[in-house]
């Protein structure tokens, strides 16, 4: 399997592809590129990442990238619509060179990669701190993408756990056990586990959706679409003594 190295910053090898706060640069095989289009970020500021896998393997990894593993690509490069690519974003705005496609100014991606299992890095320096958030709700959702283009969030592959009735169900087709009291003892520890979980789920979405809720509101921007999630609390005095 290639991988990165872990021993080193993000962007030092070919399996790795990165941007920094200092001028935006993007960095991949430890090579730098100062001016395609990337910003400077700081504390307070929210960069996004995005990767789209969309290659079907039809054409040879060299023919679509080169020798290399991944290219850092030219100021305002677009993907074709076959090619896998990544995109960063400062607070919802795309970085790279805008281009105009389709009457629309987007941003360009920022690398062209090859098929692969991907995982987001970050490297700190100097007693840096970061929070990271994979979703569902962002402070910033990806703004001014390519027409057809849709990132979904990495807690997409976190699905919610099962429900009592579920669980339930599923130990009664699986009968473990063949006597009925170890059956039934069996049944009800599963029913707590999975009371545990939910709860466990539910608080943690419910503490997500505040933590945004919160950033967005120091920053003024729309808050609309939390409102209205499930999982957004209703009492409005809590809200107001959280900031």
């Amino acid at each position: 399997m290639r991988t990165g190295d872990l021993q080193a910053p993000v962007g030092y090898d070919k399996w790795s592809y990165g941007v920094r706060s200092i001028g935006g640069s993007k960095i991949h095989c430890s090579r730098r590129e100062d001016h395609w289009g990337g910003e400077p970020f700081e504390s307070g500021d929210v960069v996004g990442c995005g990767i789209s896998m969309v290659s079907d393997g039809s054409e040879k990894e060299e023919e679509r990238v080169g020798t290399d593993a991944g290219t850092t690509g030219g100021r305002g490069q677009q993907p074709r619509g076959n090619e896998n690519h990544i995109r960063f974003f400062k607070n919802g705005l795309p970085m790279g060179e805008f281009v105009i496609s389709k009457g629309k100014r987007e941003g360009g991606a920022a690398f062209i990669v090859p098929n692969g299992v991907y995982y987001p890095a970050i490297s700190l320096y100097m007693g840096a701190t970061v929070k990271v958030n994979f979703g569902p709700n962002f402070i910033y959702p990806p703004r001014k993408l390519p027409t057809g283009l849709k990132f979904r969030p990495m807690s997409n592959l976190c699905h919610p756990p099962l429900s009592v009735e579920e669980s339930s169900v599923k130990v009664a087709k699986e009968r473990s056990f063949r006597k009925v009291d170890i059956q039934q003892k069996f049944l009800e520890l599963v029913q707590t586990e999975t009371r545990v979980l939910a709860d466990a789920y539910h608080n943690h979405r419910k503490k997500h959706i505040i933590d945004v809720w919160k950033e967005r509101t120091k920053r003024n921007l729309k808050i609309e679409d939390l409102e209205n999630d499930e999982f957004f609390p209703t009492d409005r005095d809590i809200l107001t003594r959280m900031l």
